[in-house]
């Protein structure tokens, strides 16, 4: 089964289609209609271990992260050494050829190669999003 694997994550949205940073006219000056996400996980919860998808109904599985107070509401803490992370089933319409990905992430150790957003299909990694910070 294919899992969509985030780590190290305060917010995180995915949309489909591939916008220009900052475009949101057209060389007209007519508005562009920016695509909706597909999922947005804020982990705004407190407790529990369901990571709640905002926009579409993808709900992950909280495995070991802890909720912590940020900066706006709440996040989750990550301990990369006990292995945790959100597992969040594949979807259909995470099938699409382009998208964006947006996280918020703070980082609590000095600069690590970090991953933050991966998908996992048996022993393939067919994407992965990382910080070099």
């Amino acid at each position: 089964m294919k899992r969509i694997r985030l780590v190290c994550v305060l917010g995180l949205s995915v949309s489909g289609g591939c916008p220009l940073a900052g475009a949101d006219e057209s060389s007209t000056g007519a508005a562009v209609e920016m695509p909706k996400p597909l999922a947005h996980w804020a982990f705004e919860a407190e407790e529990g271990d369901e990571a709640r998808d905002e926009a579409g109904g993808h709900h992950g599985r909280i495995v070991g992260a802890t909720p912590v107070a940020g900066v706006a509401g709440y996040g989750l803490l990550f301990e990369r050494a006990k292995g945790q992370y959100v597992s969040v089933d594949f979807a259909k319409d995470f099938d699409i050829p382009t998208f964006t990905v947006a996280a918020w992430v703070k980082l609590t150790l000095p600069p690590t190669f970090s991953g933050i957003l991966g998908t996992r299909f048996g022993l393939d990694h067919t994407f992965d999003l990382k910080v070099n910070a």
